[in-house]
């Protein structure tokens, strides 16, 4: 496996959409038979895939791990509890969210690492001030060993569909990460699934936070698939006085499939309509290394 990046830096953090991520009890998945066996392969397949990032980044684990379509703490708890991670000092931060389709972002990170200090999850506000049943965002802040801070945003933006309607939310929810990560200590990391590519004309109203995606996407590499075209939509951008930051993509063979409609490969996602394919996710991960 190649190397991604073999340099000890202060803050090495992963985000990956993680396709909903549903308690085997409690979803059935629309009669797609999501059973124990098939969610415990699940949380499997998500811990040897960060195994494996970790390994081509020089080996130590993430220290922030940043999910979103995620069901709820449950199914943190048994990924942490039940796989090669609960041999690792991980924690949880959660919070249920008012999504319709019931799917949360959420934070792991090690307690041997940060310390968080303030945590929150932000819902997203309609003009009248009245909750947008979307994801909420959600915001902590951390100290490290050295008494150092760093604030950290994990979004999943609303998707484009539903018209004029979705594309308001979507601006709103780009404002509200602006205003969270520039209103989160002297710097901040924001990680998500944007859906939106980064020539995206809303993202502009991001600035000044910078978007670590964009040499990514000048070699024409993305996170997603869509009719047979790579789209970057998993992003992370920072704010505030960093020394390093560089973003990745871990587009691992271990978690792609023949793309046999468009050519070349695609995620292995776990369930297409009905059918059961056994794979993680329609997303690829990202990673962040950071210095400060």
């Amino acid at each position: 496996m190649k190397k991604l990046l073999v340099i000890c830096l202060g803050v090495f953090a992963v985000f990956w959409n993680l396709e909903n991520f549903f308690d085997w009890r409690m979803a059935d998945e629309g009669g797609k038979h999501w059973t124990y066996g098939r969610f415990h392969a699940k949380c499997h397949g998500i811990a040897k895939a960060l195994l494996d990032l970790s390994a081509g980044a020089g080996g130590d684990f993430p220290d922030l791990i940043g999910f979103c379509e995620v069901g709820d703490a449950y199914v943190l708890r048994r990924l942490l509890s039940q796989t090669v991670l609960r041999k690792l000092d991980y924690d949880i931060i959660h919070f249920d969210s008012p999504d319709t389709r019931g799917i949360d972002c959420a934070l792991l990170y090690r307690r041997g690492k940060l310390r968080p200090l303030s945590c929150e999850a932000v819902p997203l506000l309609s003009d009248n001030g009245d909750t947008i049943p979307t994801r909420s965002q959600l915001r902590c802040l951390f100290e490290d060993a050295g008494g150092d801070t760093l604030g950290v945003v994990v979004v999943h933006h609303p998707s484009k569909v539903g018209g004029a309607a979705a594309e308001g939310r979507r601006k709103a929810a780009i404002a509200l990460t602006r205003e969270l990560c520039l209103s989160t200590g002297p710097r901040c990391l924001c990680m998500g699934d944007f859906n939106e590519v980064a020539d995206s004309e809303n993202l502009s109203a991001l600035a000044p936070l910078q978007d670590l995606s964009l040499p990514l996407r000048d070699e024409g590499r993305g996170s997603i698939k869509y009719d047979g075209a790579w789209e970057l939509i998993d992003r992370a951008l920072v704010y505030g006085a960093f020394s390093f930051a560089r973003m990745g993509l871990f587009d691992d063979r271990s978690l792609s499939t023949r793309d046999k409609g468009f050519g070349g490969t695609k995620p292995l996602r776990t369930f297409t309509g009905p059918a059961y394919l056994g794979g993680i996710s329609d997303h690829y991960p990202i990673w962040v290394m950071l210095d400060y």
